[in-house]
Order: structure tokens, then sequence, then C-alpha cells
């Protein structure tokens, strides 16, 4: 019934056919994304449709990769949707079921796509926990969160006993790093 997505790079085909088929099977689809993006093909084959479509943030990136459907999947992860990032780089995506999780991606989206970009959000989230199949999950968002996450993940760096394994494409932060070199 719903499908709110969040783009940085759009450009895989089979994606953006997905997204117009849904809006024609009757799906309220509604979508945010990168100003400077907008020119691009993907984004440009999106606005023809007319699938409400927000973009904003001039003066840095709208960089949030994740979908919400039906109010209980959350679609996200370090991806773009394009054929680089799907079929050749190296990213994660998850699909998660959780109505609370999805409510709390929903209230961020609603932010872009009524216009609140970088700076000008603010925190919506409530409920940073989530408990999903007995599983314990934090969920941050920046730039409002930003540096609680990041102290997180130096207090969790910090507490570590047997092993720290990670993923990135590049970071900067020399407390992070600190972290790492004395664990």
């Amino acid at each position: 019934s719903t499908l709110d997505v969040a783009v940085y790079n759009l450009g895989r085909q089979n994606i953006i056919d997905a997204i117009i088929n849904a809006r024609n099977r009757g799906v309220r689809v509604r979508m945010v994304g990168d100003v400077d993006e907008s020119v691009t093909q993907g984004y440009q084959i999106i606005f023809r449709t007319n699938i409400p479509f927000s973009v904003g943030n001039p003066s840095g990136i709208q960089h949030n990769k994740f979908a919400i459907a039906d109010g209980r999947f959350v679609i996200m992860g370090t991806g773009n949707l394009t054929d680089t990032d799907l079929m050749m780089n190296n990213n994660n995506f998850a699909i998660i079921e959780s109505v609370s999780l999805a409510n709390s991606y929903t209230k961020e989206f609603e932010q872009m796509f009524y216009g609140k970009y970088a700076a000008k959000k603010s925190p919506r989230v409530t409920n940073r926990n989530h408990r999903i199949n007995f599983t314990d999950l934090e969920l941050y968002f920046s730039p409002y969160d930003g540096e609680d996450s990041m102290n997180r993940m130096i207090e969790l760096v910090n507490q570590a006993k047997r092993e720290i394994n990670y993923m990135i494409f590049a970071y900067t932060h020399d407390e992070l790093t600190s972290a790492l070199i004395r664990a």
C-alpha cells in the first residue's frame, strides 16, 4: 500500500521500473533524494512519472539509502541503487521486518520529504533501541545523531573482549582510530 524511498544515486533500471510499477498498481510512492543528482537519468525518469519526489540539501549530500514498504519492512544499506553499487562494489543491504523500526525510518523520511534536510532536521526518533527477533538493534541518523553514534562505536570498541570486525570505505575519526589501535 505504501513505499517511501530515500536515494542518493539512482540508475538501476529494474529498480526504477519496480518503483514506477508499484505506483501504477496503486501503491502510494514517495521519494527523497539529493539536489545534485536531480540531473541524472534515473531521477529524470522518476520526475516524468509525477511520483512525489523531494530533492534537497544543497549544502551537503542527502546520502540516505533506505526504503520503507507498507509501514513494516525497512530496506537499508550502504549501496546506491545503481548497477555499479549493486553488481560490482562491496556494499551491504538489510531487509528488516519491524513496525517499530519502520515507524522510526518514516519519521526521518518525512522530515526530508517536507523539506528538512541536513542541519534543518531535528531528532524525531524517540525509540533508538529496537528488539527484532531476539536481536537488539540501535538506530542513529545523522547529522543530529552523529556524535552519539560515534561515541557508541568507540564505547563498543573499548568494551570488546575478543575481536572487532568492521567494514568501512573511509574514515577520518581520530578517536575511533585510537580506540581501534588500543584494542
